[in-house]
């Protein structure tokens, strides 16, 4: 599951953080591992990703989602 949250609401963060998701920096890039390599799902710098795994193999880890697609 993907989201984003805006830079103005920080308060959001914990919420979001207590519902398993993981939140990147500002303006931080978010990296899809697929098999044939990676697509950057850029963020504007003042927009916040939010990333949190809901299938067993996919796994979020240093900036990257990864086991999103059969074979992977």
């Amino acid at each position: 599951m993907l989201g984003g949250i805006h830079t103005d609401k920080p308060y959001l963060a914990p919420y979001d953080e207590a519902d398993g998701f993981s939140v990147l920096s500002p303006g931080a890039p978010l990296d899809l591992q697929i098999p044939i390599g990676r697509i950057r799902f850029p963020a504007e710098p003042s927009m916040r990703h939010l990333v949190r795994p809901l299938a067993p193999g996919v796994l979020y880890r240093a900036g990257v989602l990864g086991g999103l697609l059969a074979g992977q």
